[in-house]
């Protein structure tokens, strides 16, 4: 897909179904992705060969083994990235990867070992904001800013036992 401004609404009902999408460059992107039942897999990737600027993803998966893998940014031209995560359920599985300016996740995350990975990479004005509740979940978050005098943020609130949370914030390679 490629456009200026472009709308996307993506559910996935049921169980073991899989879904591929590609936002090529736009600016003013929503996304939506609904995952309810088990074993969806989804894999989403904004500006693989060209700017994206504005994107926001909103992503709900209720069920057990859904897997998301959303990738924005390669341009470093990317800029304006919010995802909000709600996952409610067991052994969930999210790989994020945001490579832009102003890239903002804010999460609520219930439910046993599911599985978060995220990489922020970009010049400046990342933040994670996320609320934890459940046990055995494992969580990495890597932040790389090059730039010097950058502020970059992490946020959790979590009620949980048993599990690992991984941050890492760095100038380079975390």
């Amino acid at each position: 897909l490629s456009g200026t401004s472009m709308v996307a609404d993506l559910d996935q009902i049921g169980d073991s179904n899989i879904i591929a999408a590609s936002i090529a460059q736009g600016n003013t992107s929503s996304w939506t992705m609904w995952q309810i039942g088990n074993s969806n897999v989804s894999t989403i990737t904004a500006g693989g060969t060209g700017a994206v600027t504005s994107t926001d993803f909103d992503y709900s998966a209720t069920g057990n083994e859904n897997v998301l893998t959303w990738l924005q940014g390669s341009s470093a031209a990317s800029t304006g990235g919010n995802q909000d995560f709600v996952i409610a359920g067991n052994t969930n599985n999210v790989n994020s990867r945001c490579d832009v300016v102003g890239c903002i996740n804010n999460w609520d995350i219930d439910g046993n070992t599911n599985d978060i990975d995220v990489t922020q990479i970009g010049t400046a004005d990342k933040s994670i904001t996320f609320d934890l509740t459940g046990d055995s979940n494992n969580i990495d978050i890597d932040q790389t800013t090059a730039a010097s005098g950058v502020t970059d943020t992490i946020v959790i609130t979590a009620v949980s036992t048993s599990g690992v949370i991984n941050l890492d914030q760095c100038t380079s390679g975390c």
